[in-house]
């Protein structure tokens, strides 16, 4: 009972956060949405087929998209400035089982392809074992002027 209150509040402090004000009515709306919010995570953890668990290996994975955010930034800023072009393409995630940890990677992946600004994921296959990817490019487009 105490972890669903701690987190309820964690989600209410994460509203109040991210408003970046402190006042009653805030603070009202904080209390109502992170107890919606957690009714709603509570009815997903009854429902969810699938837990994640995440392991270094995974998680390192995301932390070295995120380190490389802002060189990306860097090469594809003329192309967000002006008109955006790109290719689809599809990408293979790691093959593996059904298993929490299984999942947990290919979760991972997913996030360290879309945490790039120049490209961000379209589909997942049935399978889970490929991600079409949209790719940000300074070249046109094929059949493009």
């Amino acid at each position: 009972m105490a972890a669903i209150v701690l987190r309820g509040l964690s989600l209410a402090a994460i509203y109040l956060l991210l408003v970046g004000q402190l006042s009653g009515d805030e603070i009202g709306l904080a209390l109502a949405c992170g107890l919606l919010v957690l009714g709603w995570s509570l009815a997903l953890d009854r429902v969810a087929r699938r837990n994640f668990s995440f392991s270094l290996g995974a998680l390192a994975i995301v932390g070295r998209a995120a380190s490389n955010v802002p060189q990306a930034i860097i090469a594809v800023a003329p192309a967000l400035l002006w008109r955006r072009r790109g290719s689809v393409a599809q990408e293979a995630l790691a093959r593996g089982g059904k298993s929490g940890v299984d999942a947990g990677q290919r979760a991972a992946a997913l996030l360290a392809i879309s945490l790039a600004p120049d490209r961000y994921a379209l589909r997942w296959s049935k399978r889970g074992e490929v991600v079409e990817i949209h790719r940000l490019s300074l070249k046109p487009a094929p059949g493009e002027p």
